[in-house]
C-alpha cells in the first residue's frame, strides 16, 4: 500500500501550535497502525522550510519505505493575496497512491503554501481528511462577517471536506458539527480522539519542581484569538486574590498578544509581581510550566478538543475548563466545567479549590484516570481503521446536497431596517446565508447587499448558477408599519416548495397583530381582519397574499405566530414554526453572557455624566453578576466593550420595547436613566417581574442610595468577601453552553425537513 500524507500544517504558522504538535504525533501513530512495508510519502511546501521536529518525528516513526516530495506550488492569486485555486496539486506527482490523507485541510490563507485539493487528485484513490473544528462557521459573524477574504477562502477549503472519503474529526463535538453544518453522511465522520503531545505521554518527561502551595498558580496556555478569552481568567483571579494571597496568574501565549494582555492584568488590578506573562516556550519549557501549576484554567468560548487541558493534567496539574465543544470529553470531570465567559462561576470553582479540603487532589486524580485512558496507538488505530473502511466503499461522487434559494429583502442605504451595519437582523441574515450556504446548493438573490461581507462575498461567487429550478425557497420578509419589505409576487412565482420567514422589527406590528389574532374567532374572516388591522392595512393586505401562497411559515415572535395561525395558516397543510432569536441577536460582540447575570442599564437619552457614573457603579458594588449592559439611545451607541472592576459593560443601541422586555425578564436587573422627566414610560409597558431602580434627570444623583438600591435588587452583598457564592454540586452537569449550535442545528433541520417535503412532492 501507499499512502501519501499532507505535512503542510507542521510546517508555517501552525507549526508550534497545538495543530503542528498534532500533526507530528498523528504522523507517527498512523505509521505505527500501518503494516511495515506500507510505502510512505510526504507531502511538503517547498517555499516553507521543513521544522527539524517534523523531520525528527517523521524519522522516529521508523517507515522502512518512505520519500519526501515538494508540492508543486504556482497557485494564482486574488483579492488581499488570497489563493484562488490548487492546481499544484494537479502537477505534483507521487506517483500512483492508495490514499491522499490531509492532516490540516485550512493551511494556506495568505501564505506560500498549497490549498488542500478541493476534490481527489487523479493520482489518488481515495481522500481522507483531518477535521480539528469548524469555529469559523459555527460564529460566523465573528470570523468571517468582517474578513470577506477569508470568508471566501475558508468556503473554499469546505469543499475540501465535502470532497473526502473519511473525515478524521478529533472529538464527538466536531463530529457532529460536521454531520450538522456540512450534511456530511455519518458513515463517512469518525472520531479518532486526540491524546497527549510525546514524551507527557509516557511520563518520560517532568517538570523540574512540583506545584508550591505556597504560591498557588493558576496557568493558561493559549495563542491569540477572540475565543480563547484570557480576560475570563485574569477577572475571576483578581477577585479570588482578594481571598488567597497565594494565587498568581501565569500566562503563556504569542508575542503579539502578551502586551495587551499584561496592560490588562495590570487594569484588572492584579500587582504585576503576581502576573507572568510568557511567549515563545518549547515543548520542554512548556511541561515545566504545566508541571508548577498549581491549576490550569481554559476560559475558551470554543474548542474543538482542548490539548492543553490533556497535556496538563499528564504533567500533574488538575484543569478547570470551559464546557464547551470538545473540552468536557477530553477532561471528564463535569464538576470542573465552567459557564463560558462566566466569570462569576469560575470564581466560585476557584473558591471551591482553595477552600474544599482535598478536592483539588480529587478532582485531578479523576481527570488522571480518564486521561490515560487516552493515547496515541488509540488515535492511529482508530484512522487506520477509517482509511481502510474508505478503501473499502465507493469513492465520494459529486454532492448531492438539497438546492435551496435564498430571497434576501432589499438593503436600502437609508431605509428604516439594516441601514447600520451593526443592526441585529441584518447580522443574523448575514449569518444565516452562510450556514445555508454550507449545508445546502444555495442559490441566493440579495438586492443591495453587495457591499455586506458575507452575503456580498456569496453574491460575488455567482451562487445557484447550475440550480435555476430550486426544490425550496426561502423568502426573508421584514415587517415595518408602511411596508413589507420583500417582493411578495416573488413569493407567489417562486419555484419549488415556498417558505417565508417573517421578522418583525417594530413593537407596534406585532401588539396591532395580536390583537387582531384575538379578535378572529372560529372560521377566519378576512375582512374582519383587514377592518382590525385598519392601520396596518398595506401590511396586513400583503401579509395575507404572503401567508395564502406560501407553503410554510417561519416566525421568531408569539404574537405573529398567533397572528399567521389565525389569518390563514390553519387553512392549508402549512408548517409554522416559531423559534426564537438567540440571545446575543442585540449582543453582536460574539457569545453573550447569561442574561439572567446582567444589569441591563436603559438610557433613552443618554447624557455624558449620568450612564457611565450608573454603569460604573453597578459594575463596582454588585461584584455578583456578568456585566452591565447599557442600551443608548439616540443612536449614540458605539458598540463598545470595557472592563470595570473585573466585569464587562456592553454599550449597544436601544432596541424596540418587545426585545427590551424579553431583556428586562431575563436581567437580575433593569436601571431606567429616565432623562425625559418624572414618567418612565419603559417601566409601565414592560410589567417587570423584578426590581426596577429609576434615576430621573430632575434630582439629584444620590450614589449611596443608588448602590442600595442596586444591591437590593439583585439581593447581593456589596463586599465580594460575603458573597454567597454556592459550592459547585460534582452529581451537577452543568448546563450545556451550545447554544450556537442549538440556534444553527434547529433551523438546519428546519430547512432540511422542508425541502425533502418539496423533493417528496416534486417527484
Amino acid at each position: 500500500m501507499r499512502v501519501a500524507v499532507d505535512l503542510q500544517g507542521a510546517q508555517g504558522g501552525s507549526a508550534n501550535r497545538g495543530i503542528g504538535r498534532w500533526v507530528r504525533e498523528f504522523t507517527r501513530a498512523l505509521v505505527r497502525s500501518f503494516d511495515p512495508d506500507t510505502e510512505w510519502v510526504w507531502l511538503v511546501s517547498p517555499n516553507v522550510p521543513v521544522p527539524l521536529s517534523l523531520r525528527a518525528s517523521v524519522e522516529e516513526a521508523g517507515a522502512a519505505r518512505q520519500r519526501w516530495t515538494p508540492i508543486s506550488h504556482e497557485p494564482r492569486r486574488g483579492h488581499e493575496g488570497m489563493p484562488i485555486d490548487a492546481s499544484g496539486w494537479t502537477r505534483t506527482s507521487p506517483g500512483e497512491v492508495d490514499v491522499l490523507v490531509v492532516a490540516s485541510p485550512f493551511e494556506g490563507f495568505q501564505t506560500s503554501m498549497t490549498m488542500a485539493p478541493s476534490e481527489r487528485p487523479h493520482w489518488a484513490r481515495r481522500l481522507v481528511s483531518v477535521v480539528y473544528d469548524l469555529i469559523p462557521l459555527r460564529h460566523p459573524a465573528l470570523y468571517l462577517a468582517p474578513h470577506p477574504a477569508f470568508y471566501a477562502w475558508y468556503r473554499r477549503q469546505l469543499d475540501v471536506l465535502r470532497a473526502s472519503d473519511a473525515l478524521l474529526c478529533i472529538s464527538h463535538a466536531v463530529a457532529l458539527d460536521v454531520t450538522t453544518l456540512l450534511g456530511v453522511e455519518p458513515e463517512r465522520v469518525h472520531v479518532v480522539g486526540s491524546a497527549p503531545f510525546g514524551g507527557v505521554e509516557t511520563g518520560e518527561v517532568r517538570g523540574d519542581r512540583a506545584p508550591d502551595d505556597a504560591s498557588r498558580t493558576l496557568l493558561y496556555v493559549y495563542h491569540q484569538d477572540y475565543r480563547k478569552r484570557p480576560e475570563v481568567l485574569v477577572d475571576a483571579a483578581a477577585i479570588a486574590m482578594r481571598e488567597d494571597d497565594r494565587l498568581r496568574v501565569h500566562l503563556v501565549t504569542n508575542e503579539e498578544e502578551a502586551p495587551r494582555i499584561r496592560r490588562y492584568g495590570e487594569r484588572a488590578g492584579i500587582p504585576s509581581d503576581r502576573l507572568r506573562v510568557e511567549h515563545g516556550l518549547s515543548d520542554q519549557e512548556l511541561v515545566r510550566a504545566y508541571a508548577s501549576a498549581w491549576c490550569t484554567v481554559i476560559p475558551s468560548l470554543d474548542e474543538g478538543y482542548g490539548l492543553p487541558a490533556v497535556e496538563s493534567v499528564m504533567c500533574g496539574a488538575p484543569v478547570l475548563a470551559s464546557d464547551v465543544g470538545g473540552l468536557p470529553e477530553a477532561l471528564g470531570t463535569p464538576e470542573a466545567l465552567f459557564r463560558p465567559g462566566d466569570v462569576g462561576d469560575l470564581v466560585g470553582l476557584l473558591r471551591q479549590l482553595t477552600a474544599v479540603s482535598g478536592w483539588r487532589e480529587q478532582l485531578f486524580e479523576r481527570q488522571r484516570q480518564h486521561v490515560q485512558r487516552q493515547s496515541w496507538d488509540q488515535v492511529g488505530r482508530r484512522s487506520a481503521d477509517a482509511i481502510g473502511a474508505a478503501l473499502g466503499t465507493p469513492s465520494v461522487t459529486e454532492s448531492g446536497r438539497p438546492t435551496l434559494a435564498l430571497r434576501l429583502p432589499r438593503l436600502e442605504p437609508d431605509g428604516r431596517w439594516g441601514a447600520d451595519r451593526a443592526h441585529g437582523l441584518r447580522s443574523y441574515l448575514g449569518e444565516l446565508a452562510c450556514v445555508l450556504d454550507a449545508r445546502f446548493d444555495l442559490e441566493l438573490q440579495a438586492p443591495g447587499w453587495e457591499s455586506d461581507g458575507i452575503v456580498g462575498t456569496l453574491l460575488r461567487t455567482e451562487l445557484g448558477a447550475g440550480h435555476p429550478d430550486p426544490v425550496c425557497t426561502l423568502h426573508e420578509l421584514v415587517l415595518a408599519p408602511d411596508a413589507l419589505h420583500g417582493e411578495v409576487p416573488a413569493v407567489l412565482t417562486s419555484s419549488g416548495r415556498r417558505v417565508v420567514e417573517l421578522h418583525a422589527q417594530d413593537v407596534d406590528v406585532a401588539r396591532l397583530l395580536a390583537e387582531v389574532a384575538a379578535a378572529v374567532a372560529g372560521p377566519v374572516d378576512q375582512d374582519a381582519v383587514l377592518r382590525l388591522g385598519t392601520r396596518l392595512r398595506p401590511l396586513t393586505t400583503d401579509l395575507l397574499t404572503v401567508v395564502a401562497g406560501s407553503d410554510d411559515v417561519l416566525v421568531h415572535d408569539g404574537a405573529l405566530a398567533r397572528w399567521v395561525a389565525a389569518s390563514g395558516a390553519v387553512l392549508r397543510d402549512q408548517e409554522v414554526v416559531s423559534e426564537p432569536y438567540p440571545a446575543w441577536l442585540y449582543l453582536d460582540d460574539g457569545p453573550a453572557p447569561r442574561l439572567d447575570r446582567l444589569v441591563v442599564l436603559v438610557e433613552p437619552n443618554p447624557r455624558p455624566d449620568r450612564g457611565p457614573l450608573v454603569a460604573r457603579l453597578a459594575a463596582q458594588a454588585c461584584t455578583d453578576i456578568d456585566g452591565v449592559l447599557r442600551l443608548v439611545g439616540g443612536g449614540r451607541a458605539p458598540g463598545a466593550v470595557t472592563t470595570l472592576a473585573g466585569r464587562r459593560v456592553w454599550v449597544r443601541p436601544l432596541p424596540d420595547a418587545r426585545v427590551l422586555r424579553e431583556l428586562a425578564q431575563r436581567s437580575l436587573c433593569v436601571v431606567v436613566v429616565d432623562d425625559e422627566g418624572p414618567t418612565v414610560e419603559f417601566v409601565d409597558d414592560a410589567d417587570l417581574d423584578r426590581r426596577c431602580v429609576v434615576v430621573r434627570s430632575d434630582q439629584p444623583l444620590l450614589v449611596g442610595e443608588l448602590v442600595d438600591a442596586l444591591c437590593a435588587a439583585i439581593r447581593t452583598p456589596r463586599d465580594v468577601g460575603d458573597a454567597p457564592h454556592a459550592a459547585s454540586d460534582a452529581s451537577q452537569v452543568h448546563e450545556r453552553y451550545d447554544a450556537v449550535r442549538a440556534r444553527w442545528s434547529t433551523l438546519l433541520a428546519t430547512y432540511e425537513r422542508l425541502a425533502a417535503r418539496a423533493s417528496v412532492g416534486s417527484s
